[in-house]
């Protein structure tokens, strides 16, 4: 091995240990009172160290948070196999995406409206980039929908095969307009989780789907 080579694989390992150690206190406490600080001391480093790997520490959380969907992910994945069609897919994708963003809210407010939430195709594949075996296989449809850049535009990718469908309004005028206030009410139904954090998040995933039923069907 090289001295390139090696230096490459100390920082990749180095950036997973910072990763992993951000995971570990999303799982153990507020995702609010995440610092520096407690992630270095995790690591066994200094803070300034972090600095080296990422910009800041709203990168490194934010790239972090992508371990919380790998649930969603495996269900992704499920579909992608599957026989049904769009229309079905649609709307079990949002249900699916609903009960995990709105069971751990603080951490995908922020992924979803925070600092790096219009970078949010490049935070995906330096994740899965450092940590591959998490990484499921979708149909093109579906990973066009998961690399999206932002939330608009994977709301849209997801939509866009709903477009002329008999059973739906949704049109080449109008996918756009849908889409936004789809966006819009999801914000709020993510702060409300977020702040009400004891309203089941089945029952407000209920209630977005049956939203987006007024929205999208005919």
């Amino acid at each position: 091995m090289t001295r390139e080579e090696r230096k490459k694989e100390i920082r990749i390992k180095r950036t997973r240990d910072f990763i992993l150690a951000a995971r570990k206190l999303m799982k153990e406490g507020s995702f609010e009172e995440i610092s520096v600080r407690k992630i270095a001391d995790i690591v066994g480093m200094h803070n300034s160290t972090i600095y080296l790997y990422f910009p800041d520490a709203d990168r490194l959380l934010t790239i972090a948070s992508v371990s919380e969907f790998l649930e969603y992910n495996e269900q992704l994945e499920e579909l992608s196999m599957s026989t049904r069609d769009v229309y079905d897919i649609f709307y079990r994708v949002w249900g699916s995406s609903c009960l995990c963003s709105f069971r751990k809210a603080d951490i995908f407010y922020n992924f979803f409206y925070g600092k790096y939430s219009d970078d949010l195709t490049d935070i995906m594949k330096e994740y899965y980039e450092l940590f591959p075996e998490e990484n499921k296989k979708h149909s093109e449809y579906l990973e066009n929908m998961y690399f999206g850049k932002n939330i608009k535009e994977r709301c849209l990718e997801l939509m866009k095969p709903l477009v002329d469908m008999p059973h739906t309004k949704v049109t080449e005028e109008n996918i756009k307009l849908i889409n936004d206030v789809i966006v819009y009410s999801f914000r709020g139904f993510l702060y409300k989780a977020k702040t009400e954090p004891s309203i089941p998040a089945e029952s407000l995933a209920t209630d977005f789907v049956r939203i987006l039923h007024m929205l999208v069907d005919e």
